[in-house]
């Protein structure tokens, strides 16, 4: 068995970690690259723009999807929000930009997309659900993306349906998400009920098995031990832990 040691620095990183107005971005993201197909040049973090590239690149008419908004300062999200709050109120300003600090934004893992036209709201683009933007919307999961502010889950997410935001959560997270119509807080909180010795279990027909579970941090760190063969990885969730990822081969007795 190999041994891991999770300091507690590690609950505000990695591709699930929650960011909402009482989970607060605490760090910068470690790599960040120009978004595919985007117009102004925004930036995400390095994983994400590889998979929201990939997935582009397997729609047809995939040059009428625009990436609009990536990786955002404090700064910049403040500046936003601001605007927002002068030109359209305060209202408005709640319901569709996060608090500065609390935006998904800053973490590098969200993109806001829009369909090409001549026109753009930057705030609140079109991104409908007909056409190439809803292939999109069903390929994403796929891909690792989930479509983060969803009709019906506002009292969860404190942000009003935004069908243009996508979330990069990582493979099989955003399948589950998808499959089971969770927010992002909802399959956090889901996962809280696994544990290494009993573990969430997904797989799909051909693929590896992925036994998923929740590891609580605490303040010295928490010692995590895994076979020395295992094909693992593991993101905090930015409220007290982390969610660890342990692949199966599926042939294996």
């Amino acid at each position: 068995m190999k041994e891991l040691t999770i300091q507690s620095k590690e609950i505000h990183r990695g591709t699930l970690i929650l960011v909402n107005p009482t989970h607060p971005v605490t760090n910068q993201p470690i790599e960040l690259v120009f978004c595919p197909h985007a117009q102004s040049g925004p930036k995400m973090e390095k994983q994400a723009a590889f998979y929201l590239s990939k997935l582009l690149c397997s729609l047809e008419n995939k040059e009428t999807i625009l990436t609009v908004s990536g990786w955002r300062s404090q700064e910049e999200q403040q500046q936003i929000y601001e605007e927002a709050r002068k030109e359209q109120g305060e209202a408005y300003a709640k319901s569709f930009v996060a608090i500065p600090g609390c935006s998904e934004h800053q973490t590098g893992l969200a993109v806001d997309l829009a369909k090409r036209a001549e026109k753009i709201d930057w705030i609140c683009p079109s991104f409908p659900q007909e056409g190439v933007c809803e292939t999109f919307r069903r390929k994403a999961s796929f891909y690792g993306f989930i479509e983060r502010y969803q009709k019906g889950k506002e009292s969860i997410t404190k942000i009003a349906p935004e069908e243009w935001h996508f979330r990069y959560v990582g493979t099989p997270h955003s399948e589950i998400i998808q499959e089971k119509g969770f927010a992002l807080e909802e399959y956090l909180l889901f996962l809280q009920n696994y544990t290494q010795t009993h573990p969430y279990r997904f797989r799909k027909e051909g693929q590896r098995e992925a036994e998923i579970f929740y590891v609580p941090v605490f303040q010295n760190g928490t010692a995590l031990k895994l076979p020395d063969d295992a094909a693992y990885e593991y993101s905090g969730d930015n409220c007290g832990g982390i969610i660890v990822t342990v692949w199966r081969d599926f042939r294996a007795g």
